[in-house]
């Protein structure tokens, strides 16, 4: 894979990852793992939604469960 970024991005990236003393690799995964904590699929991420601030009608929660099956969510 080959991400296109700004060396001074790149820099800051690698910096970061030799002070937390990880590879980038780890580091860009342990990053992407806390944007989103749960798989596709698992019911817990709905959880997340409900307690959130949002929000939903029934029929809006139905629509989104749907087009989570559809999609892979």
């Amino acid at each position: 894979m080959f991400i296109d970024l700004p060396p001074h991005i790149e820099q800051s990236i690698v910096i970061q990852a030799q002070n937390a003393g990880l590879s980038v690799s780890d580091l860009i995964s342990q990053w992407a793992n806390q944007a989103n904590p749960y798989p596709k699929g698992d019911i817990r991420r709905l959880k997340g939604i409900a307690n959130t601030d949002i929000k939903a009608s029934i029929d809006e929660m139905n629509n989104a469960v749907a087009m989570g099956a559809i999609y892979g969510e």
